[in-house]
């Protein structure tokens, strides 16, 4: 069977993603009839069933990009069931909404592990399936990109206690993703955490629900350089302070544009602790029918 690639110079693809590479594209479709990992992957009529199955076929640094299909799932039932172990991939989801691949999470141990540098993934799902999952997405590889996903919880009472944990690792982006943990009773604790995530970029993300220490919390060893930027939180926890950025570990670099909200009653200034960064305009408001002011510091002179 011909594969569907248009082909363009110097044997780079597109698939109608607006990307173009030099590697392989492979296909993922857990909802295909014929989907099996014995299958080529190189075409959506012929697709893996998991993610596993194309990374073993895909090369390291090579410009590889992995689509899952629209409808795509799988379960996460332990630190072992989703390594990213290849460096260099680029994984891609194609669907909106629900329609997104969706990875749910069926264990308290359950994370999905990213252990290879340079590694995207991009319009994909995390659901936790149960009570207070321990980490969600563990970033443990250099050069990691996370754009446009999702963590999210099927069901009230279901949460991630870390839905993105970086740890000791550099230059790692999170763009424009969304964290949701309305609903959730164990305990959900942040949305992002950094431990020595130097040049980290956290940018244009939004940040729903119950957070018992913070929305962005940095903790460990201070982070370095990082740019944390247009982002928007609504936290309802009303016990923790400092729950809407927390980078009291004394991290440098930049804050800037974020917009957070709380209940913390009147300790608006607590939605902000910038640690050693720098503060551009970062606005907050801890009640209803209220305008927000601009939290992080004093004015420059």
């Amino acid at each position: 069977m011909a594969r569907t690639k248009t082909p363009f110079p110097h044997a780079a693809f597109s698939f109608g993603l607006d990307r173009l590479t030099t590697g392989e594209v492979w296909f993922v479709d857990s909802g295909a009839s014929n989907a099996t990992n014995g299958n080529l992957g190189d075409s959506p009529d012929r697709p893996f069933a998991t993610l596993n199955g194309a990374i073993n076929s895909a090369t390291a640094s090579n410009g590889d990009q992995i689509v899952l299909m629209p409808g795509h799932t799988e379960t996460v039932s332990s630190a072992l069931t989703q390594v990213i172990s290849k460096a260099g991939l680029t994984i891609i989801g194609v669907g909106v909404g629900s329609n997104r691949p969706t990875f749910n999470f069926t264990a308290t141990a359950s994370s999905f592990e990213i252990d290879s540098a340079n590694t995207t993934i991009e319009n994909v799902r995390f659901v936790a399936g149960i009570s207070a999952v321990v980490v969600g997405v563990n970033v443990d590889a250099d050069n990691v990109t996370l754009k446009n996903c999702e963590w999210n919880l099927s069901a009230t009472g279901f949460d991630f206690v870390i839905m993105v944990d970086v740890d000791t690792v550099n230059n790692c982006s999170i763009e424009d993703c969304i964290f949701r943990a309305e609903g959730a009773t164990a305990g959900a604790a942040e949305a992002i955490r950094l431990d020595t995530a130097n040049f980290a970029r956290v940018l244009r993300n939004e940040m729903y629900g119950d957070f018992s220490a913070a929305a962005i919390l940095a903790e460990g060893a201070a982070s370095l350089q990082i740019y944390v930027a247009d982002n928007v939180v609504y936290n309802d926890d009303t016990a923790s302070t400092n729950n809407g950025i927390d980078l009291s570990v004394a991290c440098t670099g930049v804050t800037a544009f974020n917009r957070l909200t709380g209940l913390q009653g009147t300790n608006v200034v607590a939605l902000l602790d910038p640690g050693s960064c720098l503060n551009i305009e970062n606005y907050g408001c801890n009640a209803i029918d209220e305008l927000g002011i601009v939290i992080g510091g004093t004015p420059s002179t």
